[in-house]
């Protein structure tokens, strides 16, 4: 009986992760499969799973026609840099958080959080004129550093948990081989931190590439459109064009999923390192 209740157990689990799991990829396999339709065949009813005629002639319209290409290095361009100018703040914090003894650290650490919890729309005013002020409206700078500002309490959590994990004692003797403060984080604690340097820039790159609200409203030129805001000229006020919007937006993620396929395995183990607090 209970050999019975067990495979029953394991059946029932196994179907609920199937399920899951079709539940989960089907948006992709749907968002894949309509890159590939016509027009007709994007809004036609009942739909078809499947396209008639394998053509990329969408991928080709999009790159070649709605200049796709500018749009990637822009996306690019902000991506890399909010990227490492958060991870080059939030790791060198991090380690001061980890390693020293700051008066108030607790309560300084649970401003940063809450900072990462408020609505990103609450700084778009304040922003606006910042950035106006600084000569960087309409400029991919300023998105730079809007994104920066939602990434960073993040990177600095992360970093400050990974480090917790790095036994103390290496950074002391370190220091006393001759190591400065500075060296020893440089030479030792940073090589040490690969895996979370990683995932933590998995994070904030996510962050950047997906980044909607400030790349629309602080940036007006087309030209200087990033990737999502691109996207979302596909809305049109009396037509969508799905199966060119299927395209652009299977373009825009393969990069990321390129991403995570080559870093994958670092990943796993940064995740699994800042989720244990020291």
């Amino acid at each position: 009986m209970k050999h019975v209740r067990k495979q029953l157990d394991h059946a029932v689990t196994h179907l609920f992760l199937i399920i899951t799991c079709i539940s989960i990829n089907f948006p992709l396999f749907w968002m894949i499969s309509s890159s590939f339709k016509t027009s007709r065949e994007s809004i036609q009813f009942p739909p078809s799973f499947l396209p008639e005629k394998l053509s990329f002639g969408n991928y080709i319209h999009t790159w070649s026609n709605m200049n796709f290409s500018r749009y990637f290095f822009n996306t690019v361009y902000v991506s890399f840099l909010a990227v490492l100018i958060a991870m080059s703040v939030g790791t060198i914090a991090g380690y001061a958080f980890s390693r020293f003894r700051i008066r108030a650290k607790r309560y300084i650490l649970v401003f940063i959080l809450f900072f990462r919890m408020l609505p990103p729309i609450l700084f778009i005013i304040p922003l606006f004129f910042i950035l106006q002020r600084l000569g960087l409206y309409n400029r991919l700078e300023g998105v730079i550093l809007s994104v920066t500002t939602l990434a960073l309490p993040f990177a600095v959590w992360m970093m400050k948990n990974y480090i917790n994990t790095i036994p103390q004692e290496i950074d002391d003797a370190a220091m006393i081989d001759g190591c400065s403060r500075f060296t020893a984080f440089y030479r030792i604690i940073l090589p040490l931190s690969k895996p979370g340097i990683v995932a933590t820039s998995v994070f904030c790159l996510l962050t950047a590439w997906n980044e909607f609200m400030f790349a629309n409203i602080l940036i007006h030129s087309e030209s200087r459109r990033t990737l999502v805001v691109a996207l979302y000229s596909y809305l049109g006020d009396f037509n969508i064009e799905w199966n060119m919007l299927m395209a652009a937006s299977t373009m825009t993620m393969i990069p990321v999923i390129v991403f995570f396929g080559i870093i994958h395995k670092k990943l796993t183990e940064g995740f699994a390192g800042s989720s244990i607090t020291g």
